[in-house]
């Protein structure tokens, strides 16, 4: 079952009209709990370097990765993933404004 809304801690919504990559809200997370970047790495089994790109959004949460952060931070695997395909289909969106599409005609005979 996917997610229709996720909430922070404050209570408000983190989907809205802006992408924003799950890395930044992953950092935010680890932030706000107080862990080191090296000590989460180590537990999701990464190289802090590579929890770092994700942090930077040049990475993205893969399901094997939002499974791990289920077990580590009990978060639920699916918030992850919606977040990064909200985060895709916005990114896809906005390339697909700047290129013209015609829409498709029903072919008459």
């Amino acid at each position: 079952m996917l997610v229709d809304n996720i909430i922070d801690r404050h209570g408000v919504s983190v989907i809205s009209n802006h992408a924003t990559h799950p890395g930044v809200l992953l950092k935010d997370e680890i932030e706000y709990r107080q862990l080191s970047k090296s000590y989460t790495a180590n537990e999701l089994g990464l190289k802090p370097s590579h929890l770092s790109e994700i942090f930077k959004g040049k990475r993205n949460i893969s399901p094997q990765l939002a499974i791990k952060l289920q077990k580590v931070l009990d978060i639920p695997a699916e918030n992850w993933l919606l977040l990064q395909m909200r985060y895709d289909l916005s990114m896809v969106r906005k390339a697909h404004k700047k290129v013209s599409h015609k829409r498709l005609e029903p072919l008459t005979v």
